[in-house]
This record gives structure tokens, C-alpha cells and sequence, in this order.
């Protein structure tokens, strides 16, 4: 008989927490330009949801434009 162990990865919640430090470690540094963020639908839609309150119509190979002013996020109308 094979056992079979289920790993759990992090919960969206947790992810959201992740992006949200790193970016925001990112763009505090004084030699920040522009950063570009590259990642999944999910992690993406996640970090919308945090500073805009909506899930909005955010899928692979979509592409947000954020402001970052004293440590808040917020989405630019492309």
C-alpha cells in the first residue's frame, strides 16, 4: 500500500499577506524607479482585493498598473 501525503500550500489569504509585504519592502527603498510584478491570475487578483476592495476581471496574462504612496497601493485606470 502507498501512503499518500497531502501537502497544503498557503492559504489566499496568506499569499495576499506575502505580496503585500514584499511589494511594499520594494517600493520603500530609496533606489526604487518602477517595479514590475510578474505573477499568476490568482496572486494578482488577490493583491487587487486588498487595496481595492473587488475581485474585479483580473486573469492570466493581466496587467495593473499601481501608485504607491506611504504604504498604500492604489490601482491606476489603464
Amino acid at each position: 500500500m502507498t501512503s499518500l501525503h497531502i501537502i497544503m500550500g498557503e492559504s489566499d489569504l496568506e499569499m495576499q499577506n506575502r505580496m503585500v509585504q514584499t511589494l511594499t519592502e520594494l517600493m520603500e527603498n530609496e533606489d526604487h524607479q518602477n517595479i514590475l510584478a510578474v505573477s499568476h491570475g490568482g496572486a494578482c487578483t488577490m493583491f487587487r482585493k486588498k487595496w481595492t476592495g473587488t475581485l474585479g476581471n483580473t486573469r492570466n496574462c493581466s496587467v495593473l498598473v499601481f501608485d504607491y504612496d506611504e504604504g498604500v497601493f492604489t490601482e491606476r485606470a489603464l
